[in-house]
């Protein structure tokens, strides 16, 4: 961007609230409906606040920011969207963005860098209103160890460098920096200065090692050395690199005297006096499963009972509108869950099934009622596949015709036979979610009891939507989330809560308020299924 020199690029990075119909494709482009495509947060579709800006890197075209942010991460909501911006820093020392130029714009979901290889996502960066791309940019995600460990430190020092000369002795402080992956080191921890002294002992303090080395006890650490002066501009005194496996290994032993190097050369030793760490479990979270590898999968059946009226009729639960209308329930239910759910599936295939409905499920056979049949013969590829299977049920050539009565059994059963399959073709690292929606009462409430008490030792949860206007009395029950949870006349219990119910009518307005309420309780139903069968996240 400069005419004599090269570039001078920080990074801002935005997280953004959308309108509903904004979508971010793995490309990074922003569209609205499907038409409209957004390259600026000054559309009225996208509103935000700027959550990072990292340090500035002089004269470079292929920069490494060691600026980090932290963002919370929802599953159900992880659709939010990073807009990522790269600026030329023109005025120098300048907080105001309109004093400096920008190279480009890319944009990514949180479900995106999350459900990718590594947790890495690379993106084109381009400039509103084009379609060049201007290099690109790359975020890496870890995930804040919830390691719960604290260490107690003690430093001393021998005999270490003298900066001030004949007439006066150093007054050093400590600083521990922990090594970034791009190699850069963050200022983690500074202690109290030590005046005139150069074999100081610095105080006893306790730290989070989540902190100071994000639980992992082989980071490597540099322990810096500073001779404070009253200025500001404190004189290097030389470092020690170790880790904290080795300051803990190294007390009260000869070996544990580290040298302190000085532009090469010597300049006394540091030792740890006291390093004793305080461990306490943490116990692993989703995101640290899908790190390592856990795949989530979505499957979808679709209610084709008489009781969502004719489909040609315009007040029925069925009926296809224009392109553009929005939809349907059934549309917006699979458009909105299935959205939240693919980036996390790696190969975004998923089996849909319908129950209810009448017709002539296998070539030549004859036409029946089917409480569990295939709409598209085969698994499809991502939301927008669910969306067109579902549509195309209703042309002329499949013949399908609305039935009944409402029967849960068959499908909560084929669902639990293809979570099984999946997750032993995965080494048990799958876990799967069944999308039921329904505009009533079901009929074989027994059936339905047993078969969701026996899915209960499978890796698999059921999320029923009920669209329309029923009162779902029943659904309620299924949910479990009453006293007892949900037992059966026999006396059989679930062993975990694994089916949420949500009216859709109740959300149908608040795309984000949907996702929260039929996606909350997932993550902890995976975790416990994933405990109770002593799974552990997968090691590299």
């Amino acid at each position: 961007m400069d005419t004599l020199s090269k570039t001078d690029p920080f990074v801002t990075v935005t997280l953004c609230m959308y309108e509903d119909g904004v979508t971010c494709s793995n490309d990074g482009i922003i569209t609205a409906g499907g038409l409209l495509v957004l390259r600026d947060l000054g559309s009225k579709h996208l509103s935000g606040d700027e959550i990072c800006r990292t340090e500035v890197v002089e004269d470079n075209l292929n920069p490494d920011f060691h600026t980090s942010f932290k963002v919370d991460y929802v599953f159900e909501k992880s659709n939010t969207i990073l807009m990522v911006k790269v600026y030329d820093e023109d005025k120098k020392g300048s907080k105001e963005l309109k004093d400096h130029e920008l190279v480009g714009t890319s944009y990514l979901t949180i479900g995106q860098l999350m459900g990718a290889p590594s947790n890495v996502c690379t993106r084109a960066l381009r400039k509103p209103g084009t379609s060049d791309d201007l290099g690109s940019v790359t975020l890496r995600a870890e995930e804040v160890c919830e390691c719960l460990d604290t260490v107690t430190l003690q430093f001393g020092g021998l005999k270490l460098a003298n900066k001030d000369g004949f007439f006066g002795k150093s007054d050093p402080f400590l600083q521990i920096k922990r090594c970034n992956e791009d190699g850069s080191y963050t200022l983690v921890h500074k202690t109290e200065v030590v005046m005139d002294n150069l074999s100081p002992t610095w105080k006893e303090e306790t730290l989070s090692i989540s902190m100071l080395c994000n639980g992992d006890y082989h980071r490597p650490l540099r322990l810096q050395v500073y001779d404070w002066d009253k200025d500001g501009s404190h004189d290097d005194m030389g470092f020690v690199d170790t880790s904290l496996a080795s300051l803990v290994a190294s007390v009260g032993r000869p070996e544990g005297r580290l040298k302190v190097l000085c532009n090469g050369k010597q300049a006394g030793q540091l030792y740890a006096k006291v390093a004793r760490v305080d461990k306490k479990e943490a116990e692993p979270t989703l995101a640290t499963y899908m790190s390592a590898g856990l795949q989530l999968s979505l499957m979808v059946a679709v209610d084709y009972t008489a009781s969502n009226g004719q489909t040609t009729d315009a007040a029925s639960l069925h009926f296809l509108g224009p392109s553009g209308s929005g939809g349907n329930q059934y549309q917006q239910a699979i458009e909105q869950i299935g959205g939240i759910l693919e980036p996390y599936d790696s190969d975004r295939k998923f089996p849909i099934w319908g129950y209810g409905g009448f017709g002539e499920f296998t070539k030549g056979e004859k036409k029946h009622t089917s409480h569990c049949f295939e709409l598209a013969g085969s698994e499809v590829v991502g939301a927008k596949g669910l969306l067109d299977a579902y549509s195309s049920s209703f042309e002329a050539d499949y013949a399908l015709q609305l039935s009944g009565p409402t029967n849960f059994a068959p499908v909560i059963l084929k669902a639990r036979e293809h979570a099984k399959a999946v997750a032993e073709a995965n080494g048990g690292q799958a876990y799967s979610v069944l999308l039921i929606i329904t505009d009533g009462e079901i009929t074989d409430m027994k059936e339905t009891k047993h078969a969701i008490i026996g899915a209960c030792e499978e890796p698999i949860s059921v999320i029923i939507v009920g669209v329309g206007n029923c009162e779902f009395k029943k659904m309620t029950i299924l949910d479990g989330d009453g006293e007892g949870g949900l037992t059966t006349k026999d006396g059989k219990k679930a062993s975990r809560d694994i089916v949420q119910f949500v009216p859709f009518r109740d959300f149908k307005d608040d795309k984000e308020k949907l996702a929260t309420a039929t996606l909350a309780e997932f993550p902890a139903q995976v975790i416990e299924y994933l405990k109770s069968k002593n799974i552990q996240p997968k090691k590299d």
